[in-house]
């Protein structure tokens, strides 16, 4: 199997960056991450080093094969640590479930702020409702898009571990 290298930009130091870095490192999918030009405690890499080191993707199937497979392991890796179906579900269920209540919030702190927007257009030659439903639908079909992104986030991205009581415990990002 050939190796791809893969290349992305991080460097606000969200915690969301340091699980992607992680799950990067723990499938051996090398990355490039944000390097100095000069660094006083120790030699940066060349660009030299650089090019002899790294390959590139030569298309966007490439790219979906690499990250549909990091899924799957990364799936895999939290169905085995769960040991049992019941448990499995119950975390996709609330991975989900977690997903739709944070957009369910936003969607309905969105229309609030919409309607606020739109009271002040009773003076205009448009129709405030008819602006009001045409704005809240969009908002939903962009709402549905970004849940199934949090959907696929949550699945992926988060933690599990065990607490003192031998319980699971999920971190979602």
């Amino acid at each position: 199997m050939q190796r791809i290298e893969v290349s992305s930009s991080w460097d606000d130091g969200a915690i969301q960056d340091l699980k992607l870095g992680e799950l990067l490192s723990k499938y051996e999918v090398p990355s490039t991450l944000y390097i100095p030009i000069k660094n006083q405690e120790r030699a940066v890499i060349t660009k030299e080093q650089i090019k002899q080191h790294f390959k590139t993707i030569h298309s966007p199937k490439e790219v979906s094969h690499l990250l549909q497979a990091i899924a799957e392991q990364e799936l895999l890796a939290k169905k085995s640590y769960l040991k049992s179906d019941k448990l499995y579900s119950q975390f996709q269920h609330l991975a989900i479930l977690k997903a739709i209540d944070e957009n369910w919030v936003e969607q309905v702190d969105y229309l609030q702020q919409l309607r606020t927007a739109l009271s002040g257009q009773h003076f205009s030659m448009k129709n405030p409702l008819v602006e009001y439903y045409q704005e809240a639908y969009d908002g939903f079909e962009y709402m549905k898009e970004r849940m199934k992104h949090q959907i696929v986030k949550n699945l992926l991205m988060s933690e599990l571990a065990l607490n003192p009581k031998g319980e699971v415990v999920m971190y979602f990002p």
